[in-house]
């Protein structure tokens, strides 16, 4: 991707995603009724940028472009959407409009991958795992599509699926603000690494979890 700077509205929240996330939003406040009516006149698109603190935005942060895929107005003027997050992006500065009730707009540049590559037999023990995981629940893996997006194929997109893989991690460790460091890393071998670690002690605390539960029930009979 060539480096430019462009301008789009904003819509914080309290969550970190990654690019390929589905986004389901219902949006109430004016600042944002602004921002979906300019989003769907113009180009659909606009920045989501994970926030925890002020709901301000600084240079230097670290945001996705989303991309308005279904968009529904109530009577009222609220309005129901579905957006696909998509690439990583800087912002270079920011301000807030006059007369929108809030609504912020940044200048922005991308945020790209520096290094691609990832061990094949790392990244195959690794959705091993996440698959073995997702297997183990019945429905889970038709709820996790809803929420993060179907899992790519990580033979032909590695990058893609460490994305997934990360949304995954975040959904079920609860990391907050500390899943940034994910969505910051620029190599696809480290994200991995740093996913699956977390990844692992969920699992191992799951099936904690389930030990305890089953002999509390051997010592109920």
């Amino acid at each position: 991707m060539s480096t430019f700077e462009s301008t789009l509205p904003i819509f914080f929240y309290n969550n970190v995603l990654f690019p390929g996330s589905l986004l389901h939003l219902h949006l109430f406040e004016q600042r944002y009724r602004h921002m979906i009516n300019r989003c769907i006149s113009s180009n659909r698109k606009f920045i989501y940028l994970p926030n925890f603190s002020d709901y301000k935005a600084s240079e230097g942060d670290l945001g996705l472009m989303a991309h308005v895929d279904e968009c529904e107005f109530l009577p009222d003027g609220r309005a129901l959407l579905k957006a696909t997050l998509q690439d990583r992006v800087k912002v270079t500065k920011s301000w807030v409009e006059e007369g929108t009730q809030g609504l912020a707009y940044c200048t922005f540049t991308p945020y790209e991958e520096e290094n691609k590559a990832v061990d094949e037999q790392e990244l195959r023990a690794t959705v091993q795992l996440s698959n073995a995981f997702l297997e183990k629940v019945p429905g889970l893996c038709q709820q996790i599509a809803h929420h993060i997006g179907e899992q790519p194929d990580p033979s032909s997109e590695p990058m893609r699926w460490s994305f997934w893989f990360a949304a995954l991690v975040t959904t079920f460790s609860r990391m907050g603000h500390r899943a940034v460091v994910l969505l910051q890393e620029t190599k696809t071998c480290e994200r991995l690494k740093m996913a699956k670690k977390i990844f692992t002690s969920i699992v191992a605390r799951s099936f904690t979890n389930s030990q305890q539960q089953q002999q509390q029930q051997q010592q109920q009979q």
